[in-house]
């Protein structure tokens, strides 16, 4: 059986980008990328509010299998967690040291692993910033656990750190590890 899809034009077009529709259980949540918005789209009302205003040029979104939702923030060369004030918190946002590029669209699989598209967009950052890493690729950023050892010495003293690991998909054998400011 073939499908027949109907499109509906919910408003007339924003100018400029629109991007990473997600479903949440009870809207569409999208991105505004030119004025740095998150909208949300009511299927019952057709109505359209602002989530979030000031989101620096976040991109793709999608949910953790905990409902946490994520994006690439490309302006901020970083993958992020919202919380629910609407906050963003910086879990990923760079390799070796380097920061990434311009996170694009991401998708987060069962054992809550980010894959994501780690193009070069200079239309979504700062003109004087420049491109770190010698790759544009598909990215996976693994979550550890977050234990931390303290020294007995200063209990409040963490002797090891929270850290990530990225694995570019092209380099399979290759583990690279990641600046990590923030798994939870």
């Amino acid at each position: 059986m073939a499908w027949q899809y109907q499109f509906e034009l919910l408003t007339k077009p924003y100018g400029g980008v629109t991007e990473g529709p997600v479903w949440d259980g009870e809207a569409i949540r999208f991105t505004h990328i030119p004025t740095s918005r998150s909208m949300r789209v009511d299927p019952n009302s057709d109505t359209i509010t602002e989530l979030v205003n000031g989101t620096n040029h976040v991109n793709g979104l999608a949910f953790d299998n905990q409902g946490r939702l994520f994006g690439c923030c490309s302006g901020g060369r970083s993958i992020v967690r919202f919380n629910q004030d609407g906050s963003a918190v910086t879990v990923a946002d760079r390799v070796d040291g380097q920061r990434l590029n311009t996170p694009n669209d991401l998708a987060i699989d069962r054992r809550g692993r980010i894959w994501f598209t780690n193009p070069w967009n200079a239309g979504n950052i700062d003109p004087a910033e420049q491109e770190e890493l010698d790759n544009r690729s598909v990215l996976r950023a693994d979550p550890r656990p977050t234990a931390v050892i303290a020294s007995p010495a200063s209990p409040s003293t963490p002797l090891c750190p929270t850290a990530s690991w990225y694995r570019p998909i092209s380099e399979p054998s290759t583990w690279r590890k990641a600046t990590a400011t923030g798994w939870t």
